[in-house]
């Protein structure tokens, strides 16, 4: 089953993640949920060459392969180890998909949190507009950090590479569902967020008000926010009053490919400070 599940998600994963995206393009320019401020063809155009030069790094550098293999542990002497042999391969996929999940929101959180580690992650927040393109907006140095750091995590518990394929797949789904700027009637939202991260529940997370950008922090699954306490839902007047962006940099220049690079290195630790309020 192991070897069936990982070929399938890993032979299907290009195309799919393909007509995912043209399905959601297509939904935002027949009912997008708000209006842009900066065109969609230079959005679209920087998030897209971020996007490049982050994939262009990850197959050089490969940090979650080097992770693994410094680690030299087997699946036989693991915690997945341990699991598939006492309760099957199915047990391995639902523990380690959650596992996953919930090391990307433990990690997402402490982005939020540690200055050094928020200089890079304010690249993916400091986009203006938000739409499925924003998904892709991450500065190199940001994928770098976390794929060895969620490498490593996964190397020590001999989480099997099919599992994070399958996780892989799933998440690529869920991150350009919920930055697409879709409209979605408030039942369903409603609905669907008592499990995934939705696109309303995660336009908070993107606000450049500090009340709201330190909260639903989850990525695919809705339910660790819930468990600790970071779930926020606003009124539907406060999320139409919801701006964008990172604070100070939210004009549209600031949505040029060039401050894509040079953010991390332009935010001051007092601004941080102030995004701090509300935790």
């Amino acid at each position: 089953m192991a070897t069936w599940v990982g070929d399938w998600a890993g032979a299907i994963s290009s195309w799919c993640q393909t007509l995912v995206f043209l399905t959601f393009a297509l939904w935002e320019s027949v009912a997008p949920a708000r209006p842009g401020q900066v065109p969609v063809i230079r959005r679209w155009g920087v998030n897209f060459l971020l996007w490049g030069v982050m994939l262009a790094i990850l197959s050089s550098a490969r940090p979650t392969t080097l992770a693994a293999g410094l680690l030299g542990i087997t699946a036989g002497t693991s915690l997945f180890g341990a699991i598939g042999h006492l309760r099957g391969e199915w047990s391995i996929l639902v523990a380690g998909l959650l596992l996953m999940d919930f090391a990307s929101y433990v990690l997402h959180v402490v982005q939020h949190r540690v200055f050094l580690l928020w200089r890079f992650h304010a690249v993916h927040h400091s986009d203006i507009d938000m739409d499925l393109t924003t998904t892709l907006r991450h500065h190199p140095g940001e994928t770098l950090i976390s794929a060895a750091l969620l490498g490593t995590a996964f190397a020590l518990t001999g989480l099997p590479i099919w599992v994070t394929v399958v996780y892989g797949l799933l998440s690529i789904f869920g991150d350009l569902f919920n930055h697409a700027n879709i409209r979605i009637p408030v039942r369903v939202d409603a609905a669907l967020r008592t499990v995934l991260v939705t696109p309303r529940m995660h336009r908070v997370h993107h606000s450049s008000c500090p009340e709201h950008f330190g909260t639903n922090f989850g990525n695919l699954f809705s339910v660790w926010d819930r468990l600790f306490a970071t779930h926020r839902v606003l009124s539907a007047a406060d999320e139409a009053a919801i701006r964008f962006g990172v604070p100070e940099f939210t004009a549209p220049r600031y949505a040029g490919l060039a401050w894509g690079w040079i953010l991390p290195f332009a935010l001051r630790r007092d601004i941080r400070r102030g995004m701090l309020t509300g935790y």
